[in-house]
Parts: structure tokens; C-alpha cells; sequence
């Protein structure tokens, strides 16, 4: 049952079964406006302390002394998480209280501490040593770019969407993290966060009523309905493909032959048509992955690299598909590129197995008429509807994807995956070739290059 509440707009799904595993979760859509990392850092900083539950971490402190079975949050690339649920009807009431109080009331709005604990600071280890910066996020995101494979992929989709908020890393870039103010975290926080924007779960056997009276009473019956925020445009389609080449930064004296990352990516369009996407990301995610479809043997024969994936992303505004060769050199980004074009477009001609496609729809389709038991359930199939919810404004796209399929089956003998490989990729000129390569001792140059920063 989807609610909308009547004075500020916030929106409710609640989700009714039996399950004693009662679930509350509510979602923000935060697109990045910069590679800052604002999102990451408020979605850290709100959970810390608020008006009515003052503390140093009282997120945390519910997690190890609540009755909780799930308990955290999320930056997603556009839109940012959080989750409870809880054995006990009782302490998910009390819960939602205190998540609702963090988000809305939180002491990052009066004390700035909170931020420069979550996002960064400087401190000196004596009385003689330099100020280096220190954070949180900034810390776990020093991290995370460190990771050849995580910038492989952040390249390709930021180089995709250079004119949306994709083109920025939602969790931050240390360098950018440190040119971050309070005052524009905060200003972030009420264009985004406020109580009329909240997309919100409940799941479980609870008395549904007395809940949504509960969190009126605490925070929506005085909450203001508030302008929405604009949604950003698509990209505009290029006119042709780009070759770019982005050095890795790794230590002096790493080893750099085989350790490249090569990724080709297709940008689709934004109003791309719910035929297509399903139909795309059976191809991409199922069929080019198999190992009866000739792609992985004929990249294997040529032995361009140590290992390959192809994805279809729906985490961008707009879809991409990502073909990635791990472990490889950069002089064999060509040969990967003209691989899959020469074997994609024999199957073109040739058609689509049409075993093979019977056979993954069929499993497909079993598979989304049943829900999978597990402890967390319920966690989890809210998380696949608020993906849908954020990316697609289709909460209940899951419910029907069993329909989808049975109605692109019909198609198969029509060309439909024929046509699609066509559009989408052999004949689609938003796309990028871009391979990553480690060069030695530029960890180290950056790493001085962060340390000289300074607001």
C-alpha cells in the first residue's frame, strides 16, 4: 500500500506480510553536485547525535544495545539509505523515533564537530610533526580510490555523463573532500533532506496504523510541504566514441605489466523504454557472461586479459553497459574493443541462441515469482525498490518483472535481441574506451599533493 501524507508529501510503502522481521527504512534522492563527497559525509554526520537522542555515536550505540536485526545506511551514486529492522514490534517504533529524530533533528545543524569528526581535520602525531589531514570518510575514501578496479569503473561511467551529476563520485575524492565547508554540508542538507522528501518502507506484520500515527506525531504532522527538487537532465548523446587513457596511482616500484584495466562502455538513453532495458540486461548480464555465448572464448583465444565481466549499470541516471578486461595492457585496449565488436556482430547476423535465451528467461522468470527466505529478506527487497523507486519512479517495477519477460519472450523469434545488440551497441556512438594503467610512484606524488591542501 502506497501512502502519501496529506500536509508535507512524504511518501510510505508498506510492504504487509507475516514476516516477524519488521523493516523501516527512508531515502533521500541526493544527486552529487561535486566530487566532495557531501552525501557520504552527512549520511555519516546525521547519524551521530540529535535533539532528542544527544550522544557521541547513538547510532551505533542502538546497534550494540537495541534489539535491532539490521541497523545501517548507504550512499548510493544518486540517492542515500537508511535501514532498521527489528524483531520486536516495540523496538521498531522506538527505532523509527530515533532514525527520524537523527535525520530531521540532527546536532550537525548546531554543532559542527560532527563534521569535522565524520568528513576531515588536521592533527599533528607531536609537537614537531606537520598537520596531516584525518576523517572518517576521508580516511575510507583514500581507501576506496586506491583500488585500481573501482576507478576503472568510475572513470568510464563519469567520462560517459559529463554533464550530470554521474560525472562526480558520490562518496568523494580525498583531494576534493578537503575543499569542503561546514556551511556547504549544511546547505546540502536542507536542499535535499527535509521531511516532505522522504521516500519511506515498512515491512512486516505490524500494526501499520498506530505506526503511521506514531512517526505523524513525532515528525510529519508539523513538517512543511516543501518545493521538489528539479531532476537533472540526460546526457546529450555523442557523436563519437572516446579513447582515453588514466593513470593508476600506485607505490614506487609496483609492478605494472598485466595490471591494467580496460573498459569499453556504452551510454543508453535516459527514456530508454522498460521492453529494452529488461531485454539489455538479460544480454548483458546473462547471455554475454555465459559460457556457450562465443564472447568469452574468442577474448580467451586472443589472450587480452586475465579476466572479463560484463554489466548492465542501473545505478547512473541514465543505464550503461560495461565491458571490463582485468588484468591486462594497455596496448590490447583495440584488440578487446574490436573482439566483441567482430563477435557481436556475427551474432547478429547469425542470431541470438535461441536456446540459450529460452533457457535464462526461464530461470529469470522463475526466479522473480518467488522471493528468496533468508534472515534478511525483507531488508533486501526494499533495497531492490528503492533502487527502482529512485532510478526508474517505479517502486513496484520488481513486482512485474516476470510480466516484462513474458512479454519480450514473444519477441525473440522477431529479432528483439538482434535489433537491441544493433542500437545499443554496434551502431551507438556514446560510448568510451578507456584503460586504466599503474604508474609507479604516483600514489606517493598525490598523496603530497592531498597534504598541501588547504581550505
Amino acid at each position: 500500500v502506497r501512502f502519501v501524507h496529506q500536509g508535507s508529501g512524504a511518501e510510505l510503502i508498506y510492504i504487509r506480510n507475516e514476516d516477524i522481521d519488521r523493516a523501516f527504512t527512508v531515502t533521500f534522492k541526493t544527486p552529487p553536485e561535486t566530487n566532495q563527497g557531501i552525501q557520504h559525509i552527512l549520511e555519516h554526520s546525521l547519524l551521530a547525535s540529535s535533539e532528542n537522542y544527544p550522544g557521541k555515536d547513538v547510532f551505533f550505540d542502538l546497534a550494540y544495545k537495541g534489539y535491532t536485526s539490521f541497523l545501517n545506511a548507504m550512499t548510493s551514486p544518486n540517492y542515500t539509505q537508511f535501514l532498521i529492522s527489528s524483531l520486536s514490534e516495540k523496538q521498531l517504533f522506538a527505532a523509527a523515533d530515533f532514525m527520524l529524530d537523527l535525520l530531521f533533528r540532527p546536532s550537525i545543524l548546531t554543532e559542527p564537530r560532527y563534521f569535522y569528526r565524520e568528513a576531515f581535520r588536521y592533527e599533528m602525531e607531536s609537537a614537531a610533526a606537520p598537520l596531516q589531514p584525518v576523517g572518517v570518510v576521508f580516511n575510507e575514501m583514500k581507501t576506496y580510490e586506491s583500488n585500481i578496479a573501482n576507478n576503472a569503473y568510475n572513470n568510464a561511467v563519469q567520462t560517459l555523463f559529463p554533464d550530470t551529476p554521474d560525472h562526480y563520485n558520490s562518496g568523494g575524492v580525498p583531494k576534493d573532500i578537503l575543499q569542503l565547508t561546514y556551511e556547504d554540508a549544511i546547505a546540502f542538507y536542507h536542499k535535499y533532506y527535509a521531511p516532505s522528501k522522504a521516500k519511506m518502507f515498512l515491512y512486516g506484520k505490524v500494526d501499520y496504523r498506530a505506526f503511521l500515527e506514531h512517526i505523524d506525531k513525532n515528525i510529519f504532522a508539523a513538517a512543511p510541504l516543501t518545493d521538489a527538487n528539479p531532476e537533472p537532465n540526460g546526457q546529450e548523446t555523442f557523436s563519437e566514441m572516446k579513447v582515453i587513457s588514466v593513470d593508476q596511482p600506485v607505490s614506487a616500484g609496483s609492478k605494472v605489466e598485466g595490471q591494467s584495466y580496460i573498459e569499453l562502455a556504452y551510454g543508453l538513453p535516459k527514456e530508454i523504454s522498460r521492453d529494452e532495458m529488461t531485454g539489455m540486461m538479460l544480454l548483458v548480464n546473462e547471455v554475454f557472461n555465459h559460457e556457450s555465448f562465443p564472447l568469452l572464448a574468442a577474448l580467451r583465444a586472443k589472450n587480452i586479459a586475465g579476466n572479463y565481466s560484463f554489466s548492465y549499470n542501473t545505478e547512473s541516471l541514465q543505464p550503461s553497459l560495461l565491458f571490463e578486461a582485468s588484468y591486462s595492457d594497455p596496448d590490447k585496449a583495440q584488440v578487446f574493443q574490436d573482439t566483441i565488436l567482430e563477435v557481436l556482430t556475427a551474432v547478429v547476423a547469425e542470431g541470438v541462441d535461441q536456446i540459450l535465451i529460452d533457457s535464462i528467461i526461464s530461470q529469470k522468470m522463475l526466479a522473480d515469482r518467488f522471493l528468496v527466505e533468508n534472515p534478511t529478506k525483507g531488508i533486501e527487497l526494499i533495497v531492490q525498490m528503492t533502487s527502482s523507486w529512485n532510478m526508474l519512479n517505479s517502486p513496484f517495477d520488481g513486482a512485474h518483472s516476470a510480466r516484462h519477460l513474458e512479454e519480450i519472450t514473444a519477441r525473440t523469434s522477431e529479432g528483439f535481441f538482434e535489433d537491441l545488440i544493433e542500437k545499443h551497441i554496434l551502431h551507438n556512438t556514446h560510448a568510451v574506451l578507456l584503460t586504466s594503467t599503474p604508474k609507479p610512484g604516483l600514489l606517493e606524488k598525490k598523496e603530497s599533493e592531498t597534504k598541501e591542501v588547504q581550505i
